[in-house]
């Protein structure tokens, strides 16, 4: 990716928000883990297939790799020195359903609970999707869970649609998520 590393110092004021370099990434694992369990563990709170996935797609070793991989950022967002959220970008890369366009992957959109309703997430929203302007992108996606439904009704205030169905596996247990997508001028 072509953009500065820090992209915006007093990011809505107080926040910044910067991609993550190999150090920022050890440091960013248990903060992703609890922003994931504070999102999903009372609905998965019985299914132990979600603990086996916390504990295989949140390690050291799991994110370093996922960093390495082409066409992918971290982007870290802090507030002073706390990791607040953050967000996993793949570009060059369309779902299975769409064989045209040059796509970004909205993987992982993440902010700690007690930033929510501020306006954050709308300000890392319009970030993410400039940058996938700044990368020629003319289709941002993502896959969200049929019951996260106020992620869903974010994600339509941006005019994601729903256009089918993904796959992701969540512990060796196959899970359908809503396709949702956007297409930029």
């Amino acid at each position: 990716m072509q953009v500065d590393k820090m992209a915006s110092e007093g990011f809505l004021g107080r926040f910044k928000i910067f991609m993550a370099d190999n150090q920022d990434i050890a440091e960013l694992v248990p903060s992703a883990k609890s922003m994931f369990l504070s999102a999903f563990e009372e609905a998965y709170k019985n299914e132990p297939a979600f603990f086996t996935y916390v504990e295989e797609a949140f390690t050291k070793e799991k994110f370093e790799k996922e960093w390495q991989e082409k066409n992918t950022d971290f982007w870290i967002v802090k507030d002073k020195d706390q990791i607040i959220g953050y967000v996993k970008l793949k570009y060059d890369i369309l779902p299975a359903d769409i064989s045209e366009g040059k796509g970004m992957e909205l993987k992982r959109f993440y902010l700690e609970p007690a930033y929510h309703g501020i306006g954050l997430a709308q300000e890392l929203m319009k970030f993410c999707l400039e940058l996938a302007g700044k990368e020629n992108c003319n289709i941002v996606w993502l896959g969200v869970w049929p019951q996260n439904h106020k992620a869903i009704k974010f994600y339509k205030k941006f005019n994601f649609q729903i256009e089918g169905e993904v796959k992701f596996v969540l512990g060796g247990k196959v899970e359908w998520d809503f396709l949702m997508t956007k297409k930029l001028a």
